[in-house]
């Protein structure tokens, strides 16, 4: 029935399994679009099962339990789970749940994507603001003119000002 379900709405099967069978290794092998998981009531060791799939291959996943207590969605979303259905399966509600998986998953890379690249330019900006204290303390100029002359040797040594600062960085570290 559950197959005819995902059949009727244009999903493929990748394979089908007991949950007892489901690894990283076999979701990192058949790269699925989404992993559907029913686990009548799910504990702890089903969630550390969850955790690798997605430590290894991070993918959308719509979990189907007879448990709805709220602490065991909760515990579902953390290890990794993008949809939690309380069963009473029909047709719609399976499509709806992939689909909403696919979408939470998809988000939530690029909302870690973002992030990610948040993080970078903050990490850069920290190391340019670093050299540039250094190049104010050798060179005895003021933050502008500092920062000037950095951006200078950058474009004129067709570099990153990020990096020209790691290396200003590494070079006093060494010089001491």
């Amino acid at each position: 029935m559950f197959k005819a379900m995902l059949s009727e709405h244009g999903y493929g099967i990748a394979g089908s399994l007991p949950f007892g069978d489901l690894t990283a290794d076999r979701i990192e092998r058949e790269r699925p679009d989404a992993v559907l998981v029913n686990v009548t009531d799910p504990d702890e060791r089903s969630m550390d099962r969850i955790r690798a799939i997605q430590d290894v291959r991070p993918s959308p996943i719509a979990m189907f339990s007879e448990d709805g207590e709220p602490e065991q969605i909760r515990a579902a979303v953390a290890a990794g789970v993008s949809a939690y259905i309380v069963v009473g399966l029909n047709s719609n509600r399976v499509r709806s749940a992939i689909d909403l998986a696919r979408a939470q998953f998809d988000e939530g890379r690029h909302v870690r994507a973002e992030l990610d690249k948040a993080q970078a330019a903050l990490s850069e900006r920290k190391l340019i603001e670093r050299a540039k204290g250094i190049v104010m303390r050798q060179r005895g100029l003021n933050e502008e003119d500092a920062y000037q002359v950095m951006r200078k040797t950058a474009m004129d040594r067709n570099i990153r000002m990020a990096d020209l600062a790691k290396t200003l960085i590494d070079a006093t570290e060494i010089l001491g």
